[in-house]
């Protein structure tokens, strides 16, 4: 699914893949290193397994009555999908079935000081995402990039 349609799976980033490989060039981890300069410029998939017992494709999205209530919430779902998709970071839509590989998981419009965001909820269901990576592997909050130069270091 990946070479087959590569148009999905851009790798968007505002990193300078370059200059940050040149920069930990001489970092005593060169597996560590080598393996973030690889999937800054291929694509992220740390630490997932495949599991035999995981179906080939999973819509956890449907399976919840993800659509917000509010006409405020969808609007700001809607704006905020349209923002990533011109941004590059979500994929045009592709049709109505997943491809092979595929998950997808529900999307949530929350309030936190007054302000909406839309979460990822990688969590979710019997074959979320986030279960496909053993805990003892993963060190980093996913959401700070702060966490993620201090771990380069």
């Amino acid at each position: 699914t990946l070479k087959r349609h590569a148009r999905l799976f851009k790798i968007v980033t505002p990193i300078n893949v370059d200059r940050f490989e040149e920069l930990l060039a001489s970092h005593p981890n060169r597996p560590y290193v080598d393996s973030v300069v690889i999937a800054l410029r291929k694509g992220f998939w740390p630490w997932a397994i495949n599991l035999p017992w995981y179906p080939a494709t999973h819509d956890e999205a449907r399976r919840r009555t993800g659509t917000p209530r509010s006409s405020e919430r969808r609007a700001f779902l809607r704006k905020q999908l349209n923002e990533e998709i011109k941004a590059k970071r979500y994929s045009q839509p592709f049709g109505e079935r997943l491809l092979p590989g595929l998950y997808c998981m529900p999307m949530v419009v929350s309030q936190s000081s007054g302000k909406l965001r839309v979460i990822n909820d990688h969590a979710a269901g019997n074959f979320s995402l986030n279960s496909r990576i053993p805990e003892e592997e993963t060190s980093v909050k996913n959401d700070d990039i702060n966490a993620l130069a201090y771990v380069l270091r």
